[in-house]
C-alpha cells in the first residue's frame, strides 16, 4: 500500500487529486479570525459543485496542492503561530485545534487519509486502548488500520 496522492471530498465522497481540489473553511460567529469547519473539497470544476463558497459562509480558500508537502506543512503551521521571525499576531487562527490537527493528519501524514474511515471500528478502537497520544497515528500504524481488520 502507497501513501494517498488523492484525498476523499468531505462533500461528495469521491477522490480529489491534489490540483482539483482545495479546502474551505468558515470563519467563527464570534471572532473573524478564527476559521473553523475545515474540509477538503473538489474546485469548481469538472462539473463538480462541491465548493460551498462564499454565499455559504466559506470565505477561506486554499489549493489542496499548495498545502502538502513541506511547503504546505509550512503554510499549515503559519495558523498557529507566526514564529520568531513576524512581530504582530497572525490575522488567521483557528478554533478548534483538534479539528484544525485532523485536516494537518489528512494533507501531511502518511495513510492518515486512508485510515480514519475505520477510526470506529471496534478492532481498531479495540488495538488502540490505552495508547499514548502519538502512537496510533505514527504512519506504519495507519497503514496497518488501512489495510484492513487488525
Amino acid at each position: 500500500m502507497q501513501p494517498l496522492t488523492t484525498w476523499t471530498c468531505d462533500v461528495c465522497g469521491e477522490q480529489v487529486k491534489p490540483r482539483k481540489g482545495t479546502v474551505i473553511a468558515r470563519h467563527t460567529k464570534d471572532d473573524d479570525r478564527l476559521l473553523t469547519g475545515f474540509l477538503i473539497v473538489h474546485k469548481k470544476v469538472d462539473g463538480f459543485t462541491c465548493d460551498l463558497g462564499n454565499e455559504n459562509g466559506y470565505y477561506y480558500n486554499v489549493d489542496l496542492d499548495t498545502l502538502l508537502g513541506q511547503d504546505g506543512m509550512a503554510h499549515l503551521l503559519g495558523h498557529l503561530s507566526a514564529g520568531p521571525l513576524i512581530a504582530e499576531e497572525p490575522v488567521i487562527r483557528v478554533a478548534d485545534m483538534d479539528e484544525f490537527i485532523d485536516l494537518f493528519r489528512r494533507l501531511q501524514v502518511p495513510f492518515y487519509e486512508q485510515a480514519r474511515t475505520r477510526f470506529g471500528d471496534e478492532d481498531v478502537t479495540a488495538l488502540y486502548e490505552g495508547a499514548n497520544e502519538y502512537y496510533p497515528y505514527l504512519p506504519g500504524e495507519l497503514q496497518k488500520v488501512a489495510s484492513g481488520p487488525v
